[in-house]
């Protein structure tokens, strides 16, 4: 059983994967995040040159692959931090950018048995990778979750959860993840079913 949990930028796709990985959940880290860390330490990464885009399609697709082997498909379900295969075209498609035919015959015999798609939140946060503005994360955000549903793929919609009004930022920031995170166990029936998941947490990259 697989999983992608996906989103424009800015919808805490990160936080509720490492809260599954406490879990004890296997999960995927995003590659695209991963590849443009490798392009900044190499100093080649310029989100504002559309040829340094086209080659990042390159090196996201090689990463996805890498983390795709290290996945251990006996221990379910598996959480992937979106998918860079299905969201390149996504991505690609906002940008102007070309898909290689790898990339489409990829995404074409892959297929989820579930993608999450997590409502944005409405305080804009800069990760320090991430390189959108607000109205270009929301356009991202509605293009994901088409290039999914064009791919056969069936789409969950995650809700932001409100959380008790007596508790602090923090807590309220970690109750509205259990509640996602509740939510999304409870779709895939495996609540509470952590026999299979025990030990596990992130994929090493």
């Amino acid at each position: 059983m697989e999983a992608a949990i996906t989103g424009g930028p800015n919808c805490g796709k990160t936080s509720l994967v490492n809260a599954l990985a406490a879990m004890g959940y296997q999960v995927v880290p995003e590659s695209a995040e991963l590849a443009i860390k490798d392009m900044s330490a190499e100093g080649v990464w310029n989100p504002q040159k559309k040829d340094c885009l086209q080659a990042f399609q390159h090196r996201l697709f090689e990463k996805q692959l890498e983390l795709e082997q290290r996945i251990d498909r006996n221990r379910i379900p598996i959480f992937f931090d979106r998918h860079g295969t299905v969201e390149q075209i996504a991505y690609c498609g906002f940008y102007g950018l070309r898909v290689s035919d790898s990339v489409k015959h990829y995404v074409a015999n892959r297929k989820f048995d579930r993608v999450y798609l997590l409502e944005r939140v409405p305080k804009w946060e800069n990760n320090g990778i991430r390189y959108e503005d607000y109205e270009t994360g929301r356009k991202i955000h509605a293009a994901i979750a088409q290039a999914y549903e064009e791919q056969g793929h069936q789409v969950v919609k995650v809700p932001l959860f409100k959380s008790a009004k007596n508790l602090n930022e923090k807590e309220a920031i970690q109750q509205a993840i259990a509640a996602r995170a509740e939510f999304i166990l409870k779709d895939l029936g495996v609540l509470g079913g952590y026999e299979h998941a025990a030990g596990f947490a992130a994929i090493p990259v």
